[in-house]
């Protein structure tokens, strides 16, 4: 698979996952996209953290209720 196909099944699998409340189970995750979704843009991720826009546990990578308001925005920073 191209590199750029996967980067897009990557991005279309943290959107969809993001979406949920319970957000995205990071072991799962990286056994299906060979990659931990925070570690696909970490400094994404980080950003988001210090914004309390995400939740970021070794099990899980979730928005915050304050992120779900503006969860467009941020999945825009993702692509």
């Amino acid at each position: 698979m191209e590199i750029a196909q996967h980067d897009n099944l990557i991005r279309e699998a943290l959107f969809a996952g993001l979406r949920l409340v319970e957000g995205i189970d990071r072991a799962d995750f990286q056994a299906r996209y060979r990659v931990d979704p925070v570690g696909f843009r970490p400094e994404i991720c980080t950003k988001l953290r210090q914004n309390k826009l995400v939740t970021i546990t070794p099990e899980r990578l979730a928005l915050t209720h304050r992120g779900l308001l503006v969860s467009n925005a941020i999945f825009l920073q993702l692509f």
